[in-house]
Parts: structure tokens; sequence; C-alpha cells
């Protein structure tokens, strides 16, 4: 992986976006409860290599990253 590519895929997680975090979590399932800082950016590193998130001129362009959040109900 390029430089320039890890470095955008690290700025992703100084303030990581709620959509992909329940990208990340749609992919891998349980196992992200106890995800530290290195595996969440495997994670990120494997669904960009997937084609599942990507970059345009060095913004985050993704038309995979889920729409809206899922909703919480009243009981929890």
């Amino acid at each position: 992986m390029r430089g320039l590519r890890a470095k955008q895929l690290r700025k992703l997680l100084v303030k990581p976006d709620a959509r992909l975090l329940v990208l990340i979590h749609n992919e891998f399932g349980e196992k992200t409860k106890n995800m530290e800082y290195r595996q969440v950016y495997k994670a990120i590193k494997k669904l960009y290599k997937r084609g599942l998130i990507k970059f345009k001129k060095g913004n985050l362009c993704n038309t995979n990253l889920p729409e809206t959040l899922p909703e919480k109900s009243a009981t929890g």
C-alpha cells in the first residue's frame, strides 16, 4: 500500500465517522467489540483493498458506506 493511502486511512481514524464504524461492524461482526486501534486500522485497510472505501482527490468518497445509521429502539 502506498504511503499516501496509508496516511489517508489513518486520518480517518483520528475522528472516525459513525458510518465507517457501522461498515466495519457489518463486515467483521462481533469481533469489533474487542478491537483496538491497530486492529481497526487493519480492518479499514482490508475494506479499502476490497474496494469498499474509496478516495477521490484526497477526500473520502464512497457510495458503499451506509446512508443512515441504524436507529436505536426505545427499549434498548
